[in-house]
């Protein structure tokens, strides 16, 4: 065969193969018209490319319809179907970010009032109990099974605790709050 009639051919191969595979152009904005660095794929074909800097970017795609799809950290991604013939296209996606606004919560009412607990007093007779915090447990007002020996119950209503138990019946308790060891109760006036 003759050397020319293979690269003819093989030109004219490589030609048509250009062709027919375009460019889709754009560019990536946020809701603020800033530019942003995400990832465009086309759904279904491998493929892909990132957008710059700038937000600008191009993915070369052959003859067809395609789901373009566009992603980036922070953001809700956006997906638009494109029929593509093979001149260049532009596309643009303006993404928004991946927030959720809520609606206002009102609190009525105190942990306290609601499970008939009390703060102690700084001073009451001739105790002091002025610290950074202190919880009364009033067992009378507990809703709970007094029946058992469940300590943890009790103790349960007040917040920030660690209890270990030494014993299976909860005989032997060690408790400690918020970054002190369990294994030193002496902390507590229990």
């Amino acid at each position: 065969m003759d050397i020319r009639k293979i690269l003819a051919s093989s030109l004219l191969f490589l030609l048509i193969t250009q062709i027919s595979q375009g460019q889709i152009i754009g560019k990536v904005t946020d809701i603020q018209n800033k530019p942003q660095v995400a990832f465009i794929y086309a759904d279904g074909t491998g493929r892909s490319c990132y957008s710059d800097t700038n937000g600008n970017f191009e993915l070369s795609l052959k003859r067809g319809t395609y789901t373009i799809v566009c992603f980036s950290e922070g953001f809700q991604s956006q997906s638009t179907i494109v029929k593509y013939s093979g001149e260049k296209k532009r596309i643009d996606f303006n993404l928004s970010p991946l927030s959720l606004e809520l609606k206002e919560v009102i609190i009525e009412g105190s942990r306290a009032e609601d499970l008939g607990m009390k703060w102690l007093q700084s001073i009451e007779g001739a105790a002091i109990f002025e610290s950074k915090k202190t919880e009364l447990i009033n067992i009378e007002e507990l809703v709970g099974n007094l029946a058992i020996n469940s300590s943890r119950q009790v103790y349960a209503r007040v917040p920030g605790l660690n209890i270990f138990e030494n014993d299976g019946a909860g005989l032997q308790l060690a408790i400690g709050a918020r970054g002190l060891d369990p294994n030193r109760t002496s902390n507590f006036n229990v």
